[in-house]
């Protein structure tokens, strides 16, 4: 739970609420593991601790698309968002071994209607998350492979480091031959 503290005092200068203390189990994945197949509902909120998790999917070519990114810091729920209880239409898997703080939904949203600085916090996490689509968002609007490429590799390094090539192609949306004449193209301008 330490690393949890520091999460929230970094955005609340307030003790952290005693529905985390009692409600809040520490679970820790390995790279690669599912957390929630697509289609499935679990009904709880995670807040990465440390590591990485990501929503995907596998098309019918089995190709590989990568809809968001939860860092260190971040959440990210089981369900399509924090208020809702219907399931999620993405897999939810891990990046990198990846610790996160489980906290459940419904009596969540109970809480946060008693207590501002739990709902504060929440709506930060929330915020966060928003802010990274939002950033996806930039990227998937370039034409230019390279373009792509280098947005990734300059505007969100911590994230590309995340990522092996074929996760990244995934989050460009690129196909592979495309994908490695950007990356030699931007490698060689630098």
């Amino acid at each position: 739970m330490e690393r949890f503290y520091r999460i929230w005092a970094r955005y609340i200068n307030s003790p952290v609420p005693d529905f985390i203390l009692t409600n809040g189990k520490v679970r820790k994945y390995r790279k690669g593991e599912l957390y929630l197949l697509a289609g499935e509902e679990r009904a709880q909120c995670g807040i990465v601790l440390d590591g990485a998790a990501f929503g995907h999917l596998y098309d019918v070519k089995c190709r590989l698309h990568i809809y968001w990114v939860a860092r260190t810091g971040d959440m990210f729920t089981g369900t399509k968002h924090l208020h809702s209880d219907n399931p999620l239409h993405v897999a939810i898997g891990f990046l990198q071994d990846t610790e996160i703080l489980l906290l459940p939904l419904k009596p969540l949203r109970d809480a946060m209607e008693k207590d501002v600085y739990l709902a504060r916090f929440m709506s930060i996490l929330r915020q966060h998350m928003q802010n990274h689509q939002t950033e996806l968002l930039l990227l998937l609007q370039l034409k230019d492979p390279e373009e792509r490429y280098g947005f990734l590799m300059e505007k969100l390094p911590e994230l590309a480091a995340l990522l092996t090539p074929l996760q990244q192609m995934a989050l460009l949306n690129l196909p592979n031959g495309t994908f490695y004449r950007a990356m030699h193209r931007y490698l060689k301008r630098k």
